[in-house]
């Protein structure tokens, strides 16, 4: 769990590491999924994490906002959801854990071995089968033809 609260406290953002001041919520799964494709397909080694309750404003500042607990009360589960909607399968782990005394989510998914990972079934008219998206900075971007091959 230490490993975990480093990441909270000092990592930056990377194609590894993706921060989100406010949780998900039921309005913003396809968001979920998208960030989960995007670093399943980064292209480093070792798993990857979603910090939920951290951000930084506009002048890079860390801030730690928290989640409440009802955000990760199981509805919408999300390791069910990046199972239903993305393949090939990988690994997710919801981890909560205190930074600054405050509530944070740590999603943390796993060696990502089996790129591409893309959507197995469609989820809505923004976000269907075949999608596959990569990080650019701090932006999940939709790959293309030549992306994919690449990987």
């Amino acid at each position: 769990m230490n490993h975990l609260i480093n990441i909270a406290r000092s990592a930056d953002p990377g194609p590894g590491v993706q921060f989100r001041l406010q949780a998900y919520g039921a309005s913003a799964i396809d968001s979920f999924l998208r960030d989960v494709l995007s670093l399943a397909n980064a292209s480093i080694s070792g798993p990857r994490y979603i910090v939920v309750g951290v951000g930084f404003d506009g002048s890079g500042e860390r801030q730690v906002s928290g989640i409440d607990t009802s955000d990760f009360a199981g509805k919408p589960g999300y390791a069910a959801l990046a199972h239903e909607f993305i393949e090939p399968p990988l690994r997710i782990h919801y981890h909560a854990i205190s930074v600054v005394g405050k509530r944070v989510g740590v999603f943390e998914i796993g060696d990502c071995q089996d790129r591409p990972y893309m959507m197995r079934i469609d989820y809505s008219e923004t976000l269907r089968r075949g999608d596959a998206y990569k990080q650019s900075g701090e932006l999940s971007i939709k790959m293309g033809r030549q992306q994919l091959m690449q990987l």
